[in-house]
């Protein structure tokens, strides 16, 4: 079932979709209760000066602009800050897949032709495959601008919801890039063959943890192609390689 429906627009180009969830939590959620009665409890809002419970009438939203300072701001005033609500997708321009980096991916959502779009809806889809390219867009979601990435995806297409540059930690600042010596670049050749000795396992099955494909970092040869040399000369790589990672 769609959750929402816009339209992409580039150009003179107007092609009517449908948004749909492409995740399905599975979560499993606890709620509190109380031991007594087992009833279920409900939060309240308390104000610690005035010493009371506070209902949802008496509540009005501030932003801290200082420890413990607040400026109030009423709902007209939210509103005249959110940006005008309109179902257009605005697609910007086309950059190539392969130089988008997935840590900017904030959640993703399919989507599907609305009635009328099928034939540009296909079109797009196929043309973006081919080219290898994703369209950077731009929408309005909770009066919010956002910026969205829509690619191709089996035959199809994808959203992805967008985390702009400043909402990125910089990982080269916390994570310096580690310069190989000899000794670690042999250590990274262990590493290569042990991880080709790992069976493939499809992501699609139910379960699939390390003890599907990989039981504890033991992998049967048997299934590998790695079967063929010796087991002992395997397990003697294993023991290099944790070896060489300690020091």
């Amino acid at each position: 079932m769609p959750i929402n429906s816009g339209v992409l627009s580039f150009g003179l180009v107007a092609i009517p979709v449908k948004l749909y969830r492409a995740i399905k939590d599975q979560s499993v959620r606890f709620h509190l209760l109380h031991n007594k009665c087992g009833s279920r409890v409900r939060n309240q809002f308390w104000c610690p000066v005035c010493n009371e419970a506070v209902e949802r009438d008496g509540l009005v939203r501030g932003f801290e602009y200082t420890k413990g300072k607040y400026i109030q701001l009423t709902e007209e005033e939210l509103d005249a800050l959110e940006a005008e609500a309109n179902r257009s997708i605005d697609l910007k321009e086309f950059v190539p897949v392969a130089k988008i980096d997935p840590v900017y991916f904030e959640s993703v959502y399919y989507l599907g032709p609305n009635e009328g779009g099928e034939k540009p809806f296909r079109l797009l889809a196929e043309a973006l495959a081919r080219s290898e390219r994703a369209a950077v867009a731009e929408l309005v979601s909770r009066g919010k601008e956002q910026i969205v990435i829509i690619r191709p995806y089996r035959g199809g297409l994808v959203l992805h919801g967008m985390y702009y540059k400043n909402e990125v930690r910089d990982f080269g600042h916390k994570f310096p890039k580690a310069i190989l010596s000899e000794s670690r670049r042999n250590s990274l050749n262990l590493a290569k063959g042990l991880l080709s000795e790992c069976p493939a396992t499809s992501l699609n099955r139910k379960n699939t943890a390390t003890s599907t494909a990989c039981e504890s970092w033991g992998w049967s040869m048997q299934k590998s192609k790695a079967a063929k040399s010796s087991p002992r000369q395997s397990r003697t790589n294993r023991r290099r390689l944790s070896t060489s990672w300690r020091h």
